[in-house]
């Protein structure tokens, strides 16, 4: 076959899914984009995925619900929310509860605008960090959600939050055979399993699921992916989705070129192969990301390992602010807004969801940003088309054809 093959998650066909690549970089607009392209004829079919995190504070939502509670409090939150700090007492307490409960709020309100803005199938990227992980699911689900994927810890009680005879799909995003099987066994004491499993493997941006150690070895960078996928096909054998189909495995992180889908879509254990993809840092230039990240991904020569307030390492692009960090140039501040379970002010070199907010408006000098190890092969060739950034259509035409070429190859 010389065509990126279609494939099936439940009764959602495509033939590929963008991830969510941060903070109000995979929004309606830009999901919107993929779904008009996929309709034309001879433009792949690519599902974009909505992040769900940080909506709120991105819109404003957040600070107009905080300075509508006081004038007191808002004070204390922008001396927090400005690194000029605050003394503990003043913000712990019932401080903490409000700002978690308004930012709880402010997220509900926009992650439902962004569902109910999308056209054609709506699937979703659930940090399971998230403080407010299932509020937001409960959110999507009464917005109609089609599809959620979740990742950034074990969800392990997702189908708790989502009853069994739902029509929402779930899927997985795991770093290995073992991730893989305990969602199987978890998810199925609630009635449910995995709809599909995406293995991500270290080439991927964004936070990664492994150590430090593992990020810095070439040899695992580069082999990693389909060592985890023979594990995922091994570890899963014995499971099935609720429609008693075998599991289908997706694999992240890794594929840049057309050439590189038809290499990983190629690996085969058991007799089994990988479904299909899901992609990212190729769709940054695309995104509704700032032109300065996208822009930034073009100058870069690599990605840099960083670590983040999530708990995970970080594949980013170096910057100023990164340098600053582990430079130790910047310290701990209070929380302005309780957006992580896992986040420990008092220890946290930096707020992620102020970092990644500051990237998404332009200021890149201070903010994160995220790509994956696939970031070198980021030009002007591929990045930029007549003077702009690549638009949807012409990712998804480019990738065609590469896919194409290196099918024709083989």
């Amino acid at each position: 076959m010389t065509e990126i093959l279609k494939f099936k998650i439940g009764n959602l066909e495509m033939q590929g899914i963008v991830g969510a690549m941060g903070v109000g970089n995979t929004g309606p607009n830009f999901i919107n984009s993929l779904y008009e392209a996929g309709k034309k004829e001879g433009v792949p079919n690519f599902l974009g995925t909505l992040s769900a995190v940080g909506g709120g504070i991105l819109k404003g939502y957040f600070r107009d619900a905080l300075r509508d509670s006081g004038e007191e409090r808002w004070r204390i939150h922008n001396l927090i929310a400005n690194s000029e700090g605050a003394k503990k007492e003043e913000w712990e307490g019932v401080m903490k509860e409000l700002l978690s409960e308004l930012y709880i709020e402010a997220d509900n309100k926009s992650l439902r605008e962004d569902l109910q803005a999308i056209r054609g199938p709506k699937a979703l990227n659930l940090m399971f960090a998230t403080q407010n992980y299932d509020e937001l699911a409960r959110t999507a689900v009464d917005e109609g959600v089609d599809l959620i994927v979740t990742g950034a810890g074990p969800a392990l009680r997702l189908p708790k939050i989502i009853s069994a005879d739902s029509d929402v799909l779930l899927g997985a995003i795991v770093n290995g055979g073992r991730t893989a099987e305990k969602y199987c066994k978890s998810w199925g004491k609630y009635g449910h399993s995995p709809d599909v499993i995406i293995g991500e493997g270290p080439k991927a941006g964004g936070h990664d699921a492994y150590t430090l150690e593992q990020l810095a070895d070439p040899d695992f960078v580069e082999k990693g992916l389909e060592k985890i996928f023979r594990e995922i096909v091994q570890a899963t054998k014995g499971y099935s989705t609720i429609r008693g189909e075998s599991i289908p495995i997706l694999l992240a992180g890794g594929a840049f070129y057309g050439g590189d889908m038809k290499k990983i879509l190629s690996w085969e254990e058991d007799g089994i192969k990988p479904l299909g993809l899901q992609m990212s840092t190729r769709w940054l230039c695309a995104s509704d990301a700032s032109d300065e990240h996208k822009q930034a991904c073009i100058d870069a020569d690599e990605r840099s390992i960083i670590k983040s307030p999530v708990g995970y390492p970080g594949s980013a692009i170096e910057n100023e602010f990164i340098r600053k960090v582990r430079e130790g140039e910047r310290h701990p501040t209070g929380c302005a807004y309780h957006c992580l379970r896992t986040c420990n002010p008092d220890e946290a070199p930096y707020c992620i969801a102020k970092a990644l907010i500051n990237t998404r408006n332009g200021n890149v000098d201070e903010g994160v940003l995220f790509a994956g190890y696939n970031v070198k092969h980021c030009s002007n060739e591929n990045f930029r088309r007549n003077g702009r950034f690549t638009n949807s259509e012409e990712v998804s035409r480019d990738l065609a054809r590469e896919y194409r070429v290196a099918a024709g190859s083989s």
